[in-house]
């Protein structure tokens, strides 16, 4: 069962127990504007016991849809960054240069995901930006070619393991 079913379980049978001892207490122990507001608290919880799952659940699609847009970056980065045509000999400067660019829009746009306080932390957040140290790859002998290809990979294992990590935090 999760955390916020729990937690909206017992507030509503503390409430129906309120409640309970506001309508079943004896007139004479307890004056009636207690009772009122006794069961108006009751209803109250009650209320709040009922929201409580509602909120949760919005949060769990909320936090589920930015998962999948990030599988989504994964995805389009895999195909679109790291599988494109290589190009000819005489144009891999401007090749570097339109992957660096690529590859620099990519890392913005899951940043901008990233930022999300109320689903990721700003340790996910680090987690993607701060590469450290890179091992590097050669793939097509040009240096910023290989180099991009180098942090593309660190970034695609990072970005997987802020993902994995959210997944395996309790809800």
């Amino acid at each position: 069962m999760r955390k916020s079913n729990t937690i909206a379980i017992s507030i509503a049978l503390m409430s129906v127990a309120t409640a309970l001892l506001a309508w079943l207490a004896a007139p004479d122990r307890i004056a009636y504007e207690v009772k009122f507001v006794l069961v108006l608290l009751a209803v109250a919880s009650i209320a709040a016991a009922m929201v409580l799952p509602v909120r949760a659940s919005r949060f769990e699609r909320k936090q589920r849809a930015a998962l999948d847009g990030l599988s989504e970056h994964i995805d389009w980065a895999i195909h679109h960054l790291l599988n494109r045509p290589r190009p000819q000999l005489t144009e891999v400067n401007a090749f570097a240069a339109t992957l660096s660019q690529d590859y620099d829009d990519w890392c913005a746009s899951v940043d901008a995901i990233l930022k999300d306080e109320s689903l990721f932390t700003r340790s996910d957040l680090n987690r993607f930006q701060r590469l450290g140290f890179i091992d590097p790859i050669f793939v097509t002998g040009h240096a910023s070619v290989d180099h991009t290809l180098s942090m593309l990979k660190l970034k695609l294992k990072r970005l997987q393991e802020v993902i994995d990590s959210v997944q395996q935090r309790p809800g």
